[in-house]
């Protein structure tokens, strides 16, 4: 009866690293060029994988949520996207798609790029940043130094895609796993 409690113990903890990875699987979407110079109007080529085969979806402009694409993601769609400028795209069987679409008026906020089929199941979204039109030029030239030595410093982690919460629950539920196995073990060795 204890080996088990001890292999349920082991299931349950594999279940939790199960989430994480299932949840990083689905659609994706690109868009080229991702920055422009300054608000307009322009062309795009969109591109997405992870769709589902051979299924239909919609690429749109969402001026509406003002360049952030989590306003896009909590938002509605009908209300924060431009439903005449549906660009229908049948995916692909390797479930990829490009699509070139035209006249996308961007403005000073970047633009959201939604594409998605009609019942929410496939859905992504991309993001056309503006860029920073000039300025001081004395600052300019400083800024850029400073930022580069940050990202340099950032880029020296490991992105794993978990967060550090998930990552401390992991470790205790790992340390508790060992201490009913010793135990567990330790009593059966004294039988």
């Amino acid at each position: 009866m204890k080996k088990l409690s001890v292999i349920g113990l082991v299931v349950a903890f594999l279940a939790l690293f199960a989430g994480p990875v299932v949840a990083q699987d689905g659609p994706a979407m690109t868009v080229e060029p991702s920055s422009v110079e300054a608000a307009g109007t322009y062309d795009f080529t969109v591109s997405g994988e992870g769709f589902t085969a051979g299924n239909s979806i919609f690429i749109l402009p969402c001026a509406g949520a003002e360049g952030d694409l989590q306003v896009l993601a909590d938002g509605d769609s009908s209300a924060l996207c431009d439903l005449a400028s549906l660009t229908p795209v049948s995916i692909g069987d390797d479930g990829t798609f490009t699509v070139e679409v035209t006249g996308y008026e961007v403005p000073d906020v970047g633009l959201a790029i939604g594409g998605g089929d009609a019942g929410g199941v496939d859905a992504a979204s991309a993001l056309v940043t503006v860029g920073d039109g000039g300025g001081d030029e004395a600052a300019d030239e400083e800024e850029p130094a400073e930022e580069e030595e940050a990202t340099e410093e950032e880029s020296d982690l490991a992105e794993t895609g978990a967060e550090t919460g998930i990552l401390v629950g992991a470790g205790a539920a790992l340390l508790g796993l060992g201490f009913v196995a010793t135990r567990a073990g330790r009593r059966l060795g004294e039988r």
